[in-house]
This record gives C-alpha cells, sequence and structure tokens, in this order.
C-alpha cells in the first residue's frame, strides 16, 4: 500500500496525469526510497557488531528476535538483554554478557514504524522532481536556451536525507 496517496499529492502539485498513471510514478518513488530505508514490514538485517549500540535505517516500531554471535556461539537475546533509544533508531545492548557490547554479528528481526512525516515529503518532492523532468539537459527557446537542474543528484540528495547512520557506533 502506498504511503501518499494520488489526492495527497495533487494537494501539493497540480497536473494533467490521470490518476492511475500519477499512481505508477508515486510507487516507482516509493521503490527507490525502500530500496534506501527499507520497505514497510517485518524484516531481519545483519549487522556488525563489537560497539554498544547498532543504528537502523528507520525508526523501529517492535524486534521481534535478536541472536547474537560471538566467536562460534549464537545466543537468543530476551527483550531485557537490550533496549530501543532515540524513537526507535537505535538498540543497546545492556551492560551483561559482553560487557554492553554486541557480539561480533547481531541478526535483529523488526518492525519499522509507518513512515513519518519526512517520508512523505520526500515522495512528494521526488515525485514532483519525476513528472517534472522531460529526459532533456537543455532547452532551446528561440535565442534562449535553458539548463535543467541535475535531476538525479537531487534526487538522490532527497531520498538519502531520509537515512540515518546504520550499522553500530
Amino acid at each position: 500500500m502506498s504511503n501518499l496517496t494520488v489526492v495527497e499529492f495533487r494537494q501539493h502539485f497540480e497536473t494533467d496525469l490521470p490518476d492511475p498513471a500519477l499512481q505508477r510514478v508515486i510507487d516507482g518513488v516509493e521503490a527507490e526510497i525502500a530500496a534506501v530505508i527499507g520497505a514497510p514490514g517485518e524484516r531481519t538485517m545483519t549487522f556488525t557488531g563489537g560497539e554498544p549500540k547498532i543504528f537502523f535505517p528507520q525508526p523501529v516500531a517492535a524486534i521481534s528476535a535478536i541472536s547474537e554471535t560471538q566467536y562460534n556461539t549464537t545466543t537468543v537475546l530476551v527483550p531485557a538483554d537490550y533496549w530501543l533509544e532515540d524513537g526507535g533508531y537505535w538498540v543497546a545492548r545492556m551492560h551483561d554478557g559482553l560487557a554492553g557490547r554486541w557480539g561480533h554479528r547481531a541478526a535483529i528481526t523488526f518492525t519499522p514504524k509507518p513512515a513519518d512525516a519526512r517520508v512523505k515529503v520526500a515522495t512528494i518532492d521526488v515525485t514532483k522532481i519525476e513528472l517534472q523532468h522531460n529526459g532533456v539537459l537543455y532547452e532551446t527557446a528561440g535565442s534562449s536556451q535553458t539548463q535543467m537542474g541535475d535531476w538525479l543528484k537531487a534526487k538522490q540528495r532527497i531520498i538519502s536525507g531520509l537515512n540515518r547512520r546504520i550499522g553500530v557506533a
């Protein structure tokens, strides 16, 4: 399901595209964003450990499971072994076991929080760029020439701005 509806997008941008065509553009933009911050729904990510905190690409609503590997030993953690902080952007290891540090590797199954306003605004902004881009670098009208902005860099800047640091610290 889309995080941004056609009706919501039309409140920010005027276009003659019919709703199904506009929805396809929005879906494409959301897929680009999901490739960077992850898709909605439960997923498992494996992190290299060794530090006190593990950072997620987007805020986490709930952690279903954590298995921590130190050398050849894998331990399934219980909620008393860790806690979520910073609105769900990182998880810290309790000060037991490995003295408050994660093992060499941690596999974490989690459900991210629903898309927040930042994701919705980024979807709107990148969709606007997609609709305004006409596939040319320069336009000439009479004696006037206009250089189109670097639309790909603008899209990447907006999308990468959503991705907080991932990994350990």
